[in-house]
């Protein structure tokens, strides 16, 4: 139940999904069926971290590759192939520096 909550909370912060790429074809999908799509989603991806828990040391390992993971996708992806405003620029590189923490902080501890 607190998960749907979660989940709705989220989608009504505009989290929707309302685009699919598949195989290199944009498919548009009704607003309707992103809510449905993106409920799913959601619960799906909050039950897969909930699966982890009982699982000694999982949660560090799965921190420090995520934020690594969001290190290198700013680092390689978004400031080599999108111009960027000086003010989004700053930005970035507070998420870049904040997510290099993490992962030193979440691989000690």
């Amino acid at each position: 139940l607190v998960q749907i909550l979660v989940a709705i909370i989220g989608i009504l912060g505009w989290a929707i999904i309302t685009h699919l790429n598949l195989f290199g074809h944009i498919v548009h999908i009704p607003h309707w069926l992103g809510f449905i799509f993106s409920l799913i989603w959601f619960i799906l991806i909050i039950n897969s971290f909930n699966w982890f828990d009982g699982i000694n040391g999982m949660w560090a390992w799965l921190a420090t590759i995520w934020f690594f993971t969001i290190a290198l996708l700013i680092k390689f992806v978004i400031f080599k192939y999108y111009n960027v405003s000086p003010e989004e620029f700053k930005h970035l590189v507070f998420l870049l520096n904040l997510s290099l923490i993490l992962t030193w902080v979440s691989f000690v501890f």
